[in-house]
């Protein structure tokens, strides 16, 4: 099993440019939210072919909140 811990997304629902937003960002190394089809990419590769050896890894889509 693979874990994907996705970080702060840019949606309809939490808005990169929310009030709240100001209090993330600093935290992003990347200095911006994710955009969606970021996320999808690093999951298509992980359940594509080139992803079939990762195994039992949790991994981190955050722009570098956890770095």
């Amino acid at each position: 099993m693979t874990l994907v811990n996705v970080g702060s997304t840019d949606t309809d629902m939490n808005p990169e440019d929310a009030t709240f937003a100001s209090a993330q960002l600093p935290h992003i190394t990347r200095g911006s939210y994710a955009r969606p089809a970021e996320i999808a990419g690093a999951v298509a590769f992980l359940m594509g072919p080139d992803g079939e050896f990762v195994t039992g890894t949790a991994t981190n889509v955050d722009g570098g909140w956890a770095a």
